[in-house]
């Protein structure tokens, strides 16, 4: 029938009387199966039979709101209570907590609260349940007590709440808050557990008293603070790439800023200084070089993130300055357009200065160690300087001919960065 009429079955068997027949002979099957199945067959068997009766039920007062069962129908559903009061859960189930939960729901359905509650009991009141689980048992065991004026199944609801609520107390760690203890104390309350209601208070004041400490902490940290870190890539590889990158954020009486210094100790790349693009192995298809570069930007407030990841856009102006290697070659006179030295060692330094806007991303792990990934666009200029007058004369090489000194530069970043929050 699953298969035919999808897993809502039972509700289509209750619901459309032209199937009246399948439900008929479903009831009969379920009614009478303690007699063919046993064990976990047999409690799902009772637990469909519940259900199927609930459905029943539930479209019989559409038509009809104060129907009821038949004295052989009441009969039969006390010995499926009977038999599934077997059905145990302690949480290492999932199909038997599921089944327990289908149980409290078709009892709900058929008004028999007292049993509901006790299968609910059964799935959610153990160990093995969540805090947010067993604040759903404590909201549903209280409507019940609510409505019922019993006195001994109010102390049974009673008991079972205070049972869950020293449940939710033992699983709560550190991470918990004042507002979390508050919530449960509320309930503490509602069942009048002095015991109860004194621990989790003294909680609410060391929470209180921890969150004065942070709230304050937080507020120096916005005011005052320095992280220092490291290129982890340049650090990993600085032998193959010499390259050693060191950077620093700070916050100054609110100000929020950073520094960072990154040296060259005869780097060779293939893609700054007009050298991206050019074949390996043609003139010009790669820098060699020393030097360093620093810079200095401006952290601006966050646009995003949560607890553990800060958003939050910079402005960053960086000057590098780079001694290439010196080379021999001719020196051409610019007015004339002819040699006006030649075979001669030219030392060329770079230099530029660019201004670039980004966005960086934030980890922050333990409270002091980040890592952290950036990437900004911008604008620039690079310029040469020789022993000769560029204005005047110009190098005979590719590496720095007109072409590529002085330019215009759009940079793209992309980094990543790692390092510790001192304070």
């Amino acid at each position: 029938m699953k298969e035919e009429y999808g897993s809502d079955f039972i509700n289509t068997l209750c619901n459309d009387s032209t199937k009246k027949h399948h439900f008929n002979r479903l009831n009969l099957i379920l009614t009478n199966s303690e007699e063919f199945l046993k064990d976990q067959e047999l409690f799902e068997s009772k637990v469909l039979m519940m259900e199927l009766y609930a459905g029943w039920l539930a479209n019989k007062k559409l038509s009809k709101p104060d129907a009821e069962f038949s004295n052989i129908d009441v009969k039969r559903l006390e010995a499926a209570d009977g038999i599934l009061k077997d059905l145990k859960d302690d949480g290492s189930s999932s199909l038997i907590d599921q089944q327990l939960v289908r149980l409290y729901n078709a009892n709900m359905i058929m008004g028999e609260k007292k049993i509901a509650n006790n299968y609910l009991t059964e799935a959610k009141l153990h160990d093995h349940s969540g805090i947010n689980e067993l604040y759903d048992y404590i909201e549903k065991t209280k409507s019940w007590r609510d409505e019922i004026s019993e006195t001994d199944d109010r102390a049974t609801a009673k008991d079972r709440i205070r049972k869950a609520c020293n449940l939710i107390y033992e699983k709560m760690s550190v991470y918990s808050s004042s507002a979390d203890y508050e919530k449960l104390l509320a309930y503490y309350q509602y069942i009048n557990d002095s015991n109860g209601i004194s621990t989790v208070q003294q909680k609410i004041a060391e929470k209180k008293e921890e969150e004065r400490k942070e709230e304050k902490r937080e507020k120096l940290r916005s005011n005052w603070g320095l992280s220092i870190g490291i290129a982890p890539g340049k650090l990993i590889w600085q032998a193959k790439y010499n390259q050693l990158s060191l950077h620093a954020d700070l916050t100054t009486a609110g100000f929020s800023h950073g520094f960072r210094y990154c040296s060259y100790d005869m780097y060779t790349d293939k893609s700054r200084f007009g050298a991206y693009g050019v074949d390996d192995g043609e003139p010009g298809d790669n820098n060699t070089y020393s030097g360093w570069e620093g810079s200095w930007w401006i952290n601006f407030r966050s646009v995003g993130g949560s607890e553990f990841l800060n958003i939050s856009p910079y402005l960053e102006f960086r000057y590098g300055q780079y001694e290439f290697n010196s080379i021999t070659t001719s020196v051409i006179d610019r007015e004339t357009n002819t040699y006006a030295f030649t075979d001669v060692p030219v030392n060329p330094i770079g230099k530029r200065f660019d201004v670039t806007y980004g966005m960086k991303g934030t980890i922050l792990i333990l409270q002091h160690f980040y890592f952290q990934a950036v990437i900004g666009f911008g604008m620039g200029y690079r310029w040469l300087e020789t022993e000769y007058n560029s204005d005047k004369y110009a190098i005979e090489s590719v590496n720095f001919s007109d072409e590529r000194w002085p330019k215009v530069t759009v940079p793209l970043r992309i980094g990543f960065r790692a390092g510790i929050r001192l304070f």
